[in-house]
C-alpha cells in the first residue's frame, strides 16, 4: 500500500493526506470510513510506532496498542481537523502507551517521581520541588491543543523544534514560542509560575 510505503519513509505529508478524508467521513459518523482508518492505522504501523517508543515489553506494546486503536475509535467524533490525523493519533498512541506503563507500574527508565528536564525557568523552578510526572501530564492534558502538541512532542519525543515545526506545519520560532507559552502555563498551572 502507498501508505505503507509513506509511513516507512517517514513522509508524513503523505499520510496525512492519504488519511485526512478518511478520518474527516469518520468524525461525521461513517462506519466504514472508521473501520477503514483503524485497519490502516494498525496495518500501517502508525500506531505501533508511537506505543513502542514509550513501551518495550510486546505485550504491553499489543494491549496499549489495542488502547489507543479503541481511542481513536471512540474519539474521532471529537476530531475537527485542526490539527492533523498523525498528529492526533500519536497523542492518543502515546497517551494509551503511558497509561499502559502506569497500569503496570512501570515506568521505563525513570520512576514516577522524576522530574522533568530543566529546560527553562519555570521548569527549573518546578525541578525543586518533587512533582510527579502524573502531576505533569494531567496539567499538560488542560492546555490547549495548540500548546499542548508541541510540548508533548519536544519533551516526550524529543523531537528538535524544526521535527516538531514540520510535523505541525510551523515555522520553528513559531514552535520555539508555543513550547515557551506552553511551559509558562504549565508552571502557572502547578503553582510554580
Amino acid at each position: 500500500l502507498a501508505i505503507d510505503r509513506a509511513v516507512a519513509s517517514s513522509a508524513y505529508d503523505e499520510v496525512d493526506q492519504f488519511l485526512a478524508p478518511i478520518a474527516a467521513a469518520a468524525s461525521e459518523g461513517d462506519q466504514t470510513a472508521l473501520g477503514l482508518l483503524i485497519g490502516l492505522l494498525d496495518s500501517s504501523g502508525i500506531v505501533r510506532s508511537t506505543v513502542a517508543k514509550y513501551v518495550h515489553d510486546n505485550d504491553l506494546v499489543d494491549d496499549a496498542c489495542q488502547d489507543a486503536l479503541i481511542g481513536v475509535s471512540r474519539g474521532i467524533v471529537r476530531f475537527e481537523g485542526r490539527s492533523r490525523v498523525t498528529t492526533w493519533v500519536h497523542t492518543i498512541a502515546a497517551n494509551a502507551a503511558r497509561g499502559a506503563l502506569r497500569k503496570e507500574g512501570r515506568h521505563g527508565d525513570t520512576s514516577p517521581d522524576d522530574e522533568l528536564p530543566e529546560t527553562d525557568i519555570g521548569l527549573r523552578r518546578m525541578s525543586s520541588i518533587v512533582v510527579t510526572r502524573d502531576v505533569i501530564r494531567a496539567a499538560m492534558a488542560e492546555l490547549p491543543d495548540g500548546l499542548r502538541v508541541p510540548l508533548e512532542l519536544r519533551e516526550f519525543d524529543d523531537l528538535s523544534y524544526a521535527d516538531i515545526g514540520e510535523r505541525l506545519e510551523l515555522e520553528p520560532g513559531t514552535v520555539k514560542s508555543r513550547i515557551s507559552r506552553a511551559r509558562q502555563q504549565l508552571a502557572t498551572q502547578l503553582g510554580f509560575g
